[in-house]
């Protein structure tokens, strides 16, 4: 089974009540379909960058389950199907590689105090060789270099 991150948004008017409710549906959706939840975010209520159904404003709540990829297509006709979800977005949840640590598992204080994000690998940008600046030239050299170049081509 694959890990999903669900990104359901719902009307901004809906009561938080109403939110639950739209909360337990999909969650019960995922279950009976086969998979298990993992987390699910609390409601955040966000203006909208567009107008979506006269509405302006909405609340996004993610949903992190794992299901058998098989059954996302019957998990998103569902979806499509309830009124009370505005939009939804399923992504595959990656998973981050930890780097390898060099030393030895006793030094746990040692590893508290650094910061996770050195513990994470970082890929950086290839960088492109720079050229380097040519000396300047005067007319007077280049059109001389380019007789030499014409007069050789014509021999």
């Amino acid at each position: 089974m694959t890990n999903y991150v669900l990104n359901v948004l719902v009307s901004g008017t809906f009561l938080d009540e109403q939110i639950k409710e739209v909360n337990e549906k999909v969650s019960a959706l995922v279950k009976s379909l086969g998979g298990t939840l993992i987390s699910i975010s609390e409601p955040a209520r966000r203006r909208l960058a567009y107008v979506i159904k006269k509405i302006r404003n909405g609340v996004y709540v993610d949903v992190v389950f794992s299901l058998d990829e098989k059954v996302l297509p019957k998990l998103e006709k569902e979806l499509k199907l309830n009124l009370e979800i505005m939009r939804f977005q399923i992504l595959k949840q990656q998973l981050v590689k930890l780097k390898q640590i060099s030393r030895p598992v006793e030094a746990k204080k040692e590893l508290i105090r650094e910061p996770v994000a050195l513990l994470f690998e970082t890929v950086q940008p290839e960088k492109t060789p720079v050229k380097e600046a040519s000396k300047k030239i005067s007319m007077e050299d280049l059109d001389r270099k380019l007789d030499e170049i014409l007069e050789e081509e014509s021999i």
